[in-house]
């Protein structure tokens, strides 16, 4: 029996190590570099992105952050989606203007970011300011 509960241990842990690699690069606090569209009042030129295991924080560095949002990997090795799941946008994000999904492309310690699915997209950027 303790053999089939150490083998049990050592799957989940290579299996949970291997996830968080994929996310490797976003992993970290990001902050606004310089002017930021318009559209969302908590998440302009003082935005903050924070990623920490597998989820996102969203925001404003000194006044709110939404937490809870998912982050998945996209098509190539640096691109990731944050996106609310939309009942917790609501439930724990009341007051807190944020954009609900954000398409992520990370190069070094610059992260750029769009709205899902705009057709004329604007670029939120940010630079990381500390890894967690």
């Amino acid at each position: 029996m303790r053999h089939v509960l150490a083998a049990l241990m050592l799957i989940a842990v290579v299996a949970t190590a291997g996830c968080s690699d994929d996310l490797d690069p976003i992993v970290g606090t990001w902050n606004a570099d310089g002017p930021q569209p318009t559209g969302f009042p908590d998440f302009g030129d003082r935005a903050t992105i924070t990623v920490f295991n597998g989820h996102a924080s969203l925001g404003s560095r000194s006044d709110t952050l939404c937490g809870g949002a998912e982050i998945t990997p996209g098509k190539g090795d640096d691109q990731f989606r944050i996106a609310f799941p939309t009942d917790d946008l609501i439930a724990w994000c009341a007051g807190i203007d944020v954009p609900p999904s954000l398409d992520v492309v990370v190069d070094g310690d610059t992260l750029t970011a769009t709205l899902t699915g705009q057709p004329t997209p604007s670029t939120y950027r940010l630079k990381r300011t500390r890894d967690t």
